[in-house]
């Protein structure tokens, strides 16, 4: 259970704030910073809170939610550069480094989620921005990892958790909320337990990491070869990559069509099993399909016989590789713990990308806005040259598929048996696009 202070920050936490406050930002953009040059956090963060904690009316709580609000998005980015070093570990046969990077990759994307929720965590001083209220100190003395689960945890219980990952899963162009709200058997919580396991199942890691500081220090900084764990087969590692990438292929409007189409259907299915109790399999077939026939007509989609086929499991009727993995809750011992950490941190990180896109939106923030950041970026990492950026950071799917389908073939001329020496040797240049999981980031706040 989160501590009562935890669960007192999560309810007062305002997410109307930290849009208010995003939207403050605005005319520094210009100025190709985040934040003011006299914002008081903005360098020597931890320093300076400690510093005005000794006398708490100096907090400058206009500063401090600006930094909370402008920390969500670069959260998120960096959480999606450990993940993509997660993978590019995973491809070289290095499952104790991706298992080191996926962890980091899970603990940003909570930071981030919790920021645009206005929960701000600071070393050990954390705070929560509430609505009309200075940001105020959260009674723990708890550091980063355990106050991340703890808060996370206490907030993912919450209507307003449902609400968000409500607006933020769409299909269709259409809310999941909106879905739910069609699917006859459904009542107006049926979202609430359902996103409540989604978080809490994703954040596995920062559980069990929170609970067992000896697990993490193992999996963190004791030396990896004293044991010699047994291998994950290599077509293991490059089918979840593979699948990785695909489920998070972007749409329009920073939306992932794939990933969320799985959610749905995860989510109807979770629904109907609650509420229905049947010995009879097929009259509760019958019912379950009668039900889905009715939301997809009220959503008014009933032509669409790809999306019913799917939802009824008649196309894809397995779920995806990182939803699978991401379910599992094997110790790190197991051969395959290293993507089942990398599984859950996508899944977080792509709810995450959500909360920051309606952040940013909210705010009065598009893309052209924050090109000064996110250009850049691209710079850096190499995606592109200086002033060549792409108009639209959906353009970065074009490598990243040709990778992928490269991938394949090799993988399916070599045969599933072939070790990760010979697929890498092989897609050296595929291996390290499917390693930059910054693209996902961008193309995800592309709003």
């Amino acid at each position: 259970m989160p501590s009562p202070n935890c669960q007192l920050a999560a309810a007062l936490a305002s997410r109307t704030a930290m849009e208010n406050a995003f939207g403050q930002l605005r005319p520094h953009f210009s100025n190709r910073t985040w934040l003011a040059p006299a914002n008081r956090y903005a360098a020597d963060t931890i320093n300076r809170l400690k510093a005005d904690m000794t006398n708490p009316t100096a907090v400058a709580g206009a500063d401090l939610s600006q930094y909370v609000a402008a920390s969500a998005p670069l959260h998120l980015l960096d959480g999606w550069t450990f993940l993509g070093r997660a993978v590019d570990a995973s491809l070289r046969g290095d499952p104790d480094t991706a298992r080191h990077l996926a962890y980091y990759a899970e603990l940003r994307a909570a930071m981030a989620l919790l920021a645009s929720e206005g929960l701000g965590v600071f070393d050990k001083q954390h705070f929560v921005v509430e609505s009309s209220m200075p940001p105020s100190m959260i009674r723990s003395s708890s550091g980063t990892h355990a106050i991340v689960w703890d808060l996370l945890k206490a907030w993912c219980v919450l209507p307003k958790a449902a609400d968000l990952i409500g607006q933020i899963v769409a299909v269709g162009g259409v809310p999941l909320a909106s879905w739910i709200g069609h699917f006859g058997i459904a009542t107006g919580n049926s979202l609430q337990p359902v996103a409540a396991d989604w978080l809490a199942t994703w954040g596995l890691d920062l559980r069990q990491f929170h609970n067992d500081r000896g697990a993490r220090n193992e999996a963190s900084y004791r030396p990896s070869g004293l044991l010699q764990n047994n291998l994950v087969g290599s077509h293991l590692c490059v089918d979840t990559v593979a699948d990785l990438w695909r489920v998070l292929e972007p749409a329009a409007m920073g939306q992932f069509e794939v990933i969320d189409s799985y959610l749905l259907r995860l989510c109807t299915e979770t629904i109907f099993s609650s509420v229905t109790v049947s010995p009879n399999k097929s009259a509760a077939r019958k019912r379950y399909r009668l039900e889905v026939d009715r939301m997809i007509a009220n959503v008014n989609l009933g032509g669409n016989r790809e999306l019913r086929a799917f939802l009824l499991r008649g196309r894809q009727r397995v779920d995806s590789e990182i939803l699978r993995l991401a379910r599992k809750s094997d110790p790190p011992s197991a051969p395959d713990h290293h993507l089942q950490v990398l599984s859950r941190a996508a899944l977080l990180l792509r709810i995450a990308g959500g909360a920051c896109a309606l952040l940013l939106r909210a705010g009065g923030t598009s893309g052209s806005n924050l090109r000064f950041w996110w250009s850049h970026l691209g710079e850096m990492r190499g995606y592109w040259d200086r002033g060549s950026a792409p108009q639209n950071l959906t353009d970065l799917w074009a490598d990243t598929e040709q990778a992928l389908d490269q991938l394949d073939a090799t993988q399916s001329r070599l045969g599933r048996r072939a070790n990760l020496l010979k697929v890498r040797q092989e897609t050296k240049n595929e291996a390290g696009i499917l390693g930059e999981c910054e693209r996902i980031g961008l193309w995800g706040i592309n709003v």
